[in-house]
């Protein structure tokens, strides 16, 4: 199967954007609310094949996957944004749950689990496709700030 990479901004239908952000002790999977948002917003890269696809996240100067392990979303660090493994563990499948562009993302690997919440801003993963989180991806705006050059003929 043939598989695409490109970044775009994942945000969750009542607008806040997907990132990884420290809660507690632990990196978590977030949902941030932020204004100017897609200015700001982190970068995901994302590997498509078919309806399937894997996320890396930024967070400081480290890559992040987010993976399902046992039934529980965690976070493995990559040394680069371009490894994504094809491992099963790494893959959500697209689900069109009745929401036009927004859809649900359900873990490849057994058992199969939605990506849920955000519960107190974090993600979570659920055998129920009721607390499921809609997401869609958000092309990246310019940036406004930068200043826009153009030749004179």
């Amino acid at each position: 199967m043939i598989s695409s990479d490109h970044q775009s901004l994942l945000k969750i239908k009542d607008g806040r954007f997907v990132t990884v952000r420290r809660s507690q002790a632990e990196l978590k999977l977030c949902a941030i609310d932020i204004q100017n948002g897609a200015h700001i917003a982190s970068r995901v890269l994302i590997k498509s094949k078919g309806t399937q696809m894997a996320f890396c996240f930024k967070f400081k100067k480290h890559y992040y996957l987010p993976m399902v392990e046992g039934g529980t979303l965690k976070l493995q660090q990559s040394k680069n944004e371009r490894l994504i493994d094809e491992s099963e563990h790494y893959w959500f499948q697209k689900e069109n749950l009745g929401s036009s562009e927004h859809y649900g993302l359900r873990s490849v690997v057994e058992p199969s689990l939605y990506l849920c919440g955000p519960d107190n801003k974090t993600f979570f993963l659920s055998s129920n496709n009721q607390k499921c989180a809609l997401v869609t991806e958000e092309e990246i705006p310019e940036d406004p700030t930068r200043r826009r050059t153009r030749k004179l003929k």
